[in-house]
């Protein structure tokens, strides 16, 4: 693509984005069961609308393109930027001027690449581990070119977490276009964006991980079909060891614990940027992020196949309709295939963004046990509570609109809401009361 063709597209993207985000906060009330105001600039903290006997603050502001937040038992909370850097927030609300770790030097940015996702070790207060999804940067041509992820664990020592301590988990196969290397590499892909993802800890410390199938041009392409290849490790959710390695009770168990296929836990994912596992079952939930149709809500029970890239919503794709493993799978549905939870028109919004589910006791009864889910193109915040199988109870509550990008959403344990918005550089908090 020539340079000028190429500001041409990125031009019109943005267009798009602003469209959306302009029509996306007076779209959102119309699904409430709860107030909710619509005030003027969706770029400025004070014009979030909330639901009745809801409050907002600003935590910290100064942020670059931030993406991911975790709170450390100490009640400092980490916030990642895009470009690579961890930065660290002590309970004064003070960012600290040094960042935790700068994964600048390993990292490519290119398009939506960079940081994605941290977490911490559920033993962070004894170990110090940190964990990183990023696309890094091996330098084979030129920075737009296809890349690969990884997933790595890097040591916190005093204040700070030094390059040299990086333990690479996931994607020890470093170059191409993961379509390159045998089905068995342990490659995550990043030809150009879908490059998800999340990190969650079970109750039992094995690990969570969404992974996009690494793809993002609009026309069909082979990664898209990865997803739906227990081999291909993008596409997926994962459940592997604090090593890296599969477990024996995960559903596609072969035997080798270093098998691409021992490690997946459910497939048939396109971008799965944000993930939480329910509380009492540590089933895994997913925002996927659509294509040309609809955003989507996933629960990805043992084994699950949730459809992408013959299903996109709760309809087959047609764009994929004539590969062969898509017409297996329609032959299949429905019981080869695991549905949404909830699917919406991009319409409404543009690109779905999880959070946590409520479990405070402080949480209105109607919003009590519900899953906060958004979407960064619409700048808004829902509740809305599943049942056991992960289908919709009632219709979701409008929690915030005009929220400016929100990326990463996570709750505290005095029921409070933290929230990323990435457009304003900022870490919000919604909080009961005043």
């Amino acid at each position: 693509m020539g340079a000028v063709k190429r500001s041409v597209v990125v031009l019109l993207g943005i267009v798009a984005l602003l469209v959306t985000v302009a029509a996306g906060g007076a779209a959102a009330c119309a699904f409430t069961s709860l107030k909710c105001g619509i005030r003027a600039s969706p770029e400025d903290a004070g014009s979030t609308g909330l639901a009745d006997g809801f409050s907002q603050v600003v935590l910290a502001s100064g942020l670059e393109q931030p993406t991911d937040v975790v709170v450390v038992p100490d009640g400092r909370i980490l916030v990642a930027e895009r470009t690579g850097l961890v930065r660290v927030i002590d309970r004064s609300g003070r960012l600290a001027p040094r960042p935790l770790l700068d994964l600048g030097p390993r990292m490519n940015t290119a398009y939506t690449r960079g940081l994605m996702a941290i977490q911490i070790d559920p033993r962070f207060a004894a170990n110090g581990f940190i964990y990183a999804l990023y696309v890094r940067e091996d330098h084979s041509g030129k920075p737009d070119a296809p890349r690969t992820m990884r997933l790595s664990r890097f040591t916190v020592t005093g204040d700070r977490a030094p390059l040299s301590s990086e333990r690479v988990l996931l994607g020890k196969d470093g170059r191409g276009t993961c379509l390159d290397l045998p089905r068995t590499s342990d490659c995550l892909p990043s030809n150009i964006d879908h490059n998800g993802g999340d990190i969650q800890f079970a109750r039992d410390g094995s690990m969570y991980v969404a992974t996009g199938e690494g793809g993002g041009l609009e026309r069909t392409e082979p990664l898209a079909l990865t997803a739906q290849d227990v081999d291909a490790l993008g596409g997926k959710v994962l459940r592997i060891t604090r090593s890296g390695n599969g477990l024996p009770d995960n559903p596609f168990w072969n035997g080798d614990p270093h098998a691409n296929r021992s490690k997946v836990w459910g497939l048939g994912l396109r971008n799965p940027f944000r993930m939480a596992l329910r509380p009492g079952s540590d089933v895994p939930y997913v925002g996927d992020v659509g294509w040309r149709r609809f955003e989507e809500l996933d629960s990805v029970p043992r084994g699950s196949n949730n459809g992408w890239p013959c299903y996109e919503g709760f309809r087959r794709q047609p764009d994929y309709a004539k590969f062969p493993v898509c017409r297996r799978l329609h032959r299949r549905h429905p019981g080869g295939v695991h549905e949404p939870s909830v699917a919406y028109g991009r319409n409404v919004g543009g690109t779905v963004i999880l959070g946590d589910f409520l479990t405070a006791p402080s949480d209105p009864p109607e919003l009590r046990g519900g899953l906060v889910y958004g979407d960064f193109g619409g700048a808004w915040l829902r509740v809305l509570r599943l049942d056991a199988a992960g289908r919709p109870i009632g219709k979701p509550a409008e929690l915030a609109s005009n929220t400016a990008g929100p990326v990463g959403v996570l709750t505290e344990r005095d029921g409070s809401l933290l929230y990323l918005s990435y457009n304003r550089g900022e870490l919000r908090r919604i909080q009961r009361g005043t």
